[in-house]
């Protein structure tokens, strides 16, 4: 049963709507030093970041087969993956009161103009960012639906305002659009609200690239990192993966607990079988004389073959009917290893003990067809 609820949530997160569209993305991983001496920074401000940031992408498109390219500090499923921590902070909504029983938190992701149009994000309502949302302009934030359903229920974000963090002192930062919920902490992870930012604005020193291309991540490998070296010899470049291949890293954990799981389960399979075929043989062995009396009497081959396929099949049925009785109060258990699925799914908890009993009368029929070849006369003088 366990490995069945694994299995089923591992299908479930490979089904699972991620918010984006993975296919045809390439991604890559660089991070702008920190000196010990602030003055000799050459990263220093915002207005030189984004000079770096234009740069790279100006780069990063000239790349042949390239379409889009677009910088992040959140690329999809991997934030939990990088520190453990998320860019998550306080929360405060203009006109609305503070409120210590309210917990107003979000993550914030910063992104370049391209970012959403790049990963094929939905815009639900309001507009992407632009060119013109730089550095010295009004800020301005794009919220995913669950930051919109959680902070304003039925009212209209579009235009409203809100900020991090409980100083007065710091800017409103107007929301002018809203995505659809991307998956940015893992398939498995729902609920977390998220607001995005550009870039140019708020700055960031790790970021991934995306680039939306025909392109393997191999073939494009020297390329980004080429392109990257020749703004700055000094930055490093890694992680060069498909979006595809980030997203079945962040599956890593649960495939390696399914297929454990599953192994374990296949070995008590194949145990249970050996022990249903060895205990049937060594009947069929013991009633040598009756199943011989038997077929003297009249008996058919089809009857004795039924007779030991039933058996078999009792020792099935009581054991699954053990099984399932256990698992039902135990199921409760793996409530926090699975996703997309009850503890009692009614899928596994029917096609599991339908599969224990099919093996079962698999393991059943070389006995009892061997029975079924006895031959009376032969059998009785051995007797």
């Amino acid at each position: 049963m366990g490995a069945g609820l694994l299995l089923r949530t591992l299908h479930h997160l490979l089904t699972e709507d991620a918010g984006f569209n993975p296919v045809h993305v390439v991604t890559a991983k660089t991070w702008l030093p920190v000196p010990n001496d602030p003055e000799a920074d050459p990263y220093r401000g915002n207005a030189k970041k984004n000079v770096f940031y234009r740069e790279l992408l100006g780069r990063m498109r000239s790349i042949p087969g390239v379409e889009l390219a677009a910088i992040t500090t959140g690329l999809p499923t991997t934030n939990l993956q990088v520190s453990g921590v998320l860019d998550i902070d306080a929360l405060a909504i203009e006109g609305r009161p503070n409120n210590s029983a309210e917990d107003l938190r979000a993550e914030r992701i910063r992104v370049t103009t391209d970012y959403f149009n790049l990963m094929q994000v939905p815009l639900l309502r309001g507009r992407f960012f632009t060119e013109s949302d730089d550095d010295g302009k009004p800020d301005v934030a794009v919220i995913d639906e669950t930051t919109a359903r959680r902070y304003w229920g039925v009212r209209d974000p579009l235009g409203r305002r809100l900020r991090f963090g409980q100083d007065p002192t710091q800017p409103w930062i107007r929301v002018v659009g809203i995505v659809k919920d991307i998956k940015s902490d893992g398939l498995d992870v729902d609920g977390v609200p998220h607001i995005y930012f550009p870039i140019y604005q708020t700055g960031a020193r790790a970021i991934s690239i995306a680039l939306r291309t025909s392109f393997p991540a191999n073939v494009l490998e020297p390329e980004i990192q080429a392109e990257v070296q020749e703004i700055d010899p000094g930055l490093p470049v890694f992680d060069v993966l498909s979006m595809n291949d980030v997203l079945n890293r962040s599956l890593a954990s649960r495939r390696f607990s399914a297929d454990l799981v599953s192994g374990f389960a296949g070995i008590a399979l194949l145990l249970s079988c050996i022990g249903i075929y060895g205990l049937l043989a060594y009947m069929v062995g013991q009633r040598t004389r009756e199943i011989s009396v038997r077929m003297a009497l009249g008996a058919r081959r089809k009857d004795v073959l039924r007779l030991f396929l039933l058996k078999g099949a009792m020792l099935g049925t009581v054991g699954a009917v053990v099984g399932l009785l256990f698992s039902t109060f135990t199921a409760s258990m793996m409530a926090s290893v699975v996703y997309g699925v009850r503890p009692h799914d009614p899928a596994v908890f029917v096609s599991v003990p339908a599969a224990l009993l099919v093996v079962t009368l698999l393991a059943s029929y070389i006995p009892a067809q061997r029975a079924t070849r006895l031959d009376p006369v032969v059998a009785l003088r051995q007797a």
